[in-house]
């Protein structure tokens, strides 16, 4: 099975030829990154963190950590700010991340999707950037459910 290195470079391989694609069928409009290079950051850091985040259900892995790390410091925050609620979902979360079970649900298509669907409130480019990468995981474990 291919490592967390392979998979960001996968990710990144898949996402590109994807929008290349795309762009030669005439469906570049789905990838409309306009002039803003934030843009352009933000969708090769969600291409990173998406190809990686199957691999959630590994307590060891790089994944695991980071959005472990990143949900603590988030709960730290909320209750700091007096954002009870927030934190509270939050450790939520995190209690519930020790359950997943590995090439679980977790392992899928449907999975992609609903973690999708939050970026779109961003930008749906960084929506399919992200289901791409993920995707791009799956296709690579052969392990699509």
């Amino acid at each position: 099975m291919p490592n967390y290195k392979t998979h960001l470079v996968l990710g990144l391989v898949f996402v590109v030829i994807a929008i290349v694609i795309a762009y030669y069928f005439g469906f570049g409009n789905f990838f409309e990154f306009g002039d803003s290079w934030k843009l352009y950051i933000f969708a090769v850091g969600v291409t990173l963190l998406y190809s990686i985040l199957p691999d959630l259900d590994i307590k060891t892995s790089k994944a695991f950590l980071l959005i472990s790390f990143c949900l603590l410091a988030f709960i730290i925050f909320c209750f700091l700010k007096n954002e009870i609620i927030f934190g509270i979902i939050s450790a939520s979360v995190l209690i519930l991340m020790l359950f997943l079970q590995h090439r679980g649900r977790i392992h899928s298509f449907l999975a992609a999707l609903l973690f999708s669907i939050p970026i779109i409130f961003v930008s749906w480019t960084l929506a399919i950037v992200g289901f791409l990468a993920y995707a791009s995981h799956l296709i690579a474990d052969g392990e699509i459910k």
